[in-house]
């Protein structure tokens, strides 16, 4: 496990079984090197989507093929209370942008409603506009550590 900082903020990507996206996406927050709050996206139901946060041990999950770091809390000044608050006002349906009613709400289109949102907080910094490159980036990045079973700890080549 890399050194990881209490504030770190990475995208994780969940092994899973299923015929879409064979990962779960969500974000976690480090509160030491070892605990995290997780915030998600979750389908308690195929008739519904709901906002999810927990503490985690998420070294100890072995289903998490990536955790691709994307920043630190430290600069913005932000709690992750702020974060919670901000991530559960994300809408559970794809935008405009996104292709709107023609695109299937899920995991995905949340980690990139989070992501672009804590981005325009000034939580993180990218150098890109494009968020859903972020996410492509922690996809691959989980899909070539499931294929050499290597460390998923990565560091975002967006990330500032």
């Amino acid at each position: 496990m890399p050194d990881v900082q209490p504030g770190d903020i990475f995208i994780l990507c969940y092994s899973r079984l299923t015929n879409g996206d064979p990962f779960h996406y969500a974000i976690a927050i480090s509160k030491d090197e070892v605990n995290f709050r997780i915030f998600q996206a979750i389908n308690p139901s195929i008739a519904y989507w709901e906002y999810n946060t927990k503490d985690s041990k998420v070294v100890s999950s072995g289903t998490l093929s990536c955790a691709c770091k994307i920043g630190n809390l430290g600069h913005s000044g932000k709690s992750l209370l702020d974060v919670d608050a901000l991530l559960s006002s994300i809408p559970h349906r794809a935008p405009k942008e996104y292709g709107g009613r023609k695109t299937v709400y899920n995991c995905v289109v949340w980690a990139k409603l989070a992501v672009r949102k804590l981005r325009d907080e000034g939580i993180i910094r990218l150098m890109l506009d494009d968020v859903g490159e972020v996410l492509t980036e922690a996809h691959t990045m989980a899909l070539e550590g499931k294929a050499s079973r290597g460390s998923p700890w990565k560091m975002s080549r967006y990330a500032q």
